[in-house]
């Protein structure tokens, strides 16, 4: 349901909008005199395509009145057919809390949603329950539970209830390693197992990044510092950190083995916040920040 963009791998969740497409001529001067520290909006590009057809994606950041996020709006364009898809993210908090209690995710192109209802243990996600709805009716619930193995061990258990008897059928477990270093996430493995009958593992993969030492304007909106969570999907443990990304290396473990590596490099603006990254690999290849002042 939701796609990674390569170029953003550490950021953004793909999502869809339907409506017509026209060319979106972004002004340098607009980013460059933009000297603020509240990112409003990303835009990512693939630089290979004509200019007015070169937008993928664009992401707008919303905020509350104590400057928590309390929304996400992730568009992807489809430049061959002029469409686009959103996908809406809102985020409820109790009182002053900084993690929201409540989240939810609608879409333009359907009259599904969910939403999900978290719980916390000394600031760590223990339980995100999502019921998902179609045309208004409850379709889906799902539990995922995490826990802390050790300092840099955690695990995820999925669980699935049926709506109507409330029988659960436990459908993974993923164990993650982490090793993080000044605020940076800077390596770690993931093992998935299918838990339906016999354990299987299903999914194996490691990963190595390097960090610039400048501001990375992601990390104040990760609802969870490190990305011990992100949303309410499968984006746990999500690559942030404090800087930005210099290099990243991707590794499937399970055969037939793969790699893949990114490298990335930014242009920076007085306040040492990017205003321009590019990537060499991935699908989109470059990405504008626009800043505002909150």
């Amino acid at each position: 349901m939701k796609v990674i963009c390569s170029f953003l791998a550490a950021v953004l969740m793909l999502v869809y909008f339907s409506s017509c497409q026209k060319g979106i001529d972004w002004e340098l001067e607009d980013i460059v005199t933009n000297d603020s520290t509240d990112l409003s909006k990303i835009v990512v590009l693939d630089t290979t395509l004509a200019t007015g057809q070169d937008t993928l994606f664009l992401l707008n950041f919303y905020y509350d009145n104590q400057k928590r996020k309390s929304g996400e709006d992730f568009t992807e364009i489809d430049n061959s057919t002029g469409m686009r898809y959103t996908f809406y993210y809102r985020y409820f908090y109790n009182n002053n809390d900084t993690m929201p209690y409540r989240a939810s995710e609608k879409y333009s192109f359907s009259s599904d949603s969910l939403i999900s209802h978290l719980s916390y243990a000394n600031n760590f996600i223990v339980k995100d329950s999502t019921v998902d709805f179609i045309s208004g009716s409850i379709d889906d619930i799902q539990v995922v539970y995490y826990s802390i193995i050790s300092a840099s061990r955690y695990l995820r258990r999925f669980v699935r209830y049926d709506p109507i008897s409330g029988a659960s059928t436990s459908l993974d477990s993923t164990h993650y390693h982490r090793t993080v270093n000044a605020g940076n996430l800077i390596s770690g493995t993931d093992s998935t197992w299918q838990n339906a009958g016999t354990p299987i593992l299903t999914r194996a993969n490691s990963f190595q990044y390097t960090y610039d030492n400048k501001q990375n304007p992601l990390a104040p909106l990760s609802l969870w510092y490190l990305g011990y969570y992100e949303n309410f999907d499968d984006q746990v443990f999500i690559d942030m950190g404090v800087n930005n990304l210099l290099s990243a290396r991707f590794d499937n473990l399970l055969p037939p083995t793969s790699s893949e590596s990114q490298n990335y490099s930014h242009i920076y603006n007085s306040l040492n916040y990017p205003m321009i990254s590019i990537v060499n690999g991935g699908d989109g290849n470059k990405a504008l920040y626009f800043y505002t002042r909150l």
